[in-house]
């Protein structure tokens, strides 16, 4: 598997493991591959994780919209839960 292939598998790995040793060793394992990356693949490896890992637009755009009409306890939590990337 390329590098920069692996490097966004591993990532997306890293976001869906629960157990804390399979995390770290995922990390160790992500960074070895970040650092042996070329430039040019460690910016497109960035550019993935920005896309991949942002909230959901639409999501975030309505709980905006509906905590702005309607200021609430509430609204804040729900506008919070939606402006959280994906885990």
């Amino acid at each position: 598997m390329p590098p920069l292939d692996r490097a966004r598998q591993l990532a997306l790995a890293l976001v869906s493991e629960r157990g804390e040793a399979s995390g770290a060793a995922t990390a160790r394992e992500l960074q070895d591959v970040l650092q042996a990356l070329p430039p040019d693949n460690r910016a497109a490896f960035f550019e993935f994780v920005a896309a991949q890992f942002q909230p959901d637009p639409a999501a975030l755009r309505a709980a905006a919209e509906r905590y702005i009409a309607e200021p609430s306890a509430r609204g804040a939590m729900l506008l919070s839960r939606a402006a959280e990337p994906p885990r």
